[in-house]
């Protein structure tokens, strides 16, 4: 595909390319996934231990339909984000394209990891305390209500991971204050413990394995973002600070004593700003020489 400018028309087509590639590909990811559940399924059970019953006949391919829906879901959430940004290539700036693929590396990552902590930690210390019944009550428990207890887990974790790129994210994008992320601290605290006592049991250790992971997530998020924004900082060079300022541009002016100066003045200024603002932050460190000579160029005027 060329990377010029793409018509209104051709980028009807191409979206009707991705769209029909995603329908094809969920088609073919949830078949598979109903083809493998049942081994997925006698995994689960074996890990944890469980003994199950199909309390009707056809509990156990409802079971294995559901648990492919997850599979699929799993799968195509990442899919199309990749399609997405396929689509979006072309009229992307350089820069936005690495940022894009570093954005889908990382949100991958944490889906797993957070998948993998609600299948195999929360979903086997929740399942232990429900196990834990007077003696004279047996448990018996549904294949389908198990096994949903534990996809949706997994899936419930993948999404609160999602919580550590997402705040970067807002905040970069300058849609959220970091300052007002720090003040709502008690908020997030609250909410999390809510969530927790609603969706879970009783037991304190299962909803501090519900709460803490979300509060941590958004912790880790913050802490990114400031941890951003200061490198950002560090990084913008101090002797351009003050052209950001109205009054000191004004005052350059004033001292400016022809139009044609003036001008030359103007021209560099929107010049510096272009090549700051539209640079990456390795290009901006490159660049920093020429940007030097500039700002010198302007105060000897």
């Amino acid at each position: 595909m060329s990377e010029e400018l793409l018509t209104i028309k051709e980028h009807l087509k191409e979206l009707k390319k991705r769209l029909k590639i995603i329908l094809i590909a969920a088609v073919l990811v949830f078949f598979t996934g109903f083809i493998i559940s049942e081994k997925l399924i006698i995994f689960l059970i074996d890990y944890f231990k469980l003994e199950l019953y199909a309390l009707s006949p056809l509990e156990f391919i409802r079971t294995q339909l559901v648990v492919s829906l997850y599979l699929t879901l799993a799968f195509l959430i990442p899919f199309i984000l990749v399609q997405l940004y396929l689509f979006s290539k072309p009229i992307m700036k350089q820069q936005n394209k690495k940022i894009a693929i570093k954005y889908f590396t990382y949100s991958t990552a944490l889906a797993i990891i957070g998948c993998l902590f609600g299948l195999l930690i929360f979903s086997k210390y929740s399942l232990d305390y429900f196990a834990t019944l007077p003696p004279q009550i047996s448990t018996l428990w549904g294949v389908y209500s198990a096994i949903i207890f534990v996809a949706l887990s997994g899936f419930a974790f993948a999404l609160t991971a999602q919580i550590i790129i997402i705040i970067p994210i807002l905040v970069k994008s300058e849609i959220i204050d970091i300052n007002t992320l720090k003040k709502s601290r008690g908020i997030v605290i609250i909410l999390a413990l809510t969530l927790s006592a609603i969706l879970t049991s009783p037991d304190p250790i299962t909803q501090i394995l519900m709460s803490a992971p979300m509060y941590i997530c958004f912790e880790t998020g913050l802490f990114i973002s400031r941890f951003q924004k200061n490198k950002e900082e560090n990084l913008k060079p101090k002797i351009l600070k003050p052209l950001t300022e109205t009054n000191n541009i004004k005052e350059l002016l004033k001292t400016t004593k022809t139009t044609k100066n003036k001008e030359e003045l103007i021209k560099i200024y929107k010049k510096i700003n272009y090549l700051y603002e539209e640079k990456t932050i390795q290009e901006k460190k490159e660049i920093y020489p020429e940007l030097l000579k500039l700002y010198s160029k302007i105060k000897n005027n």
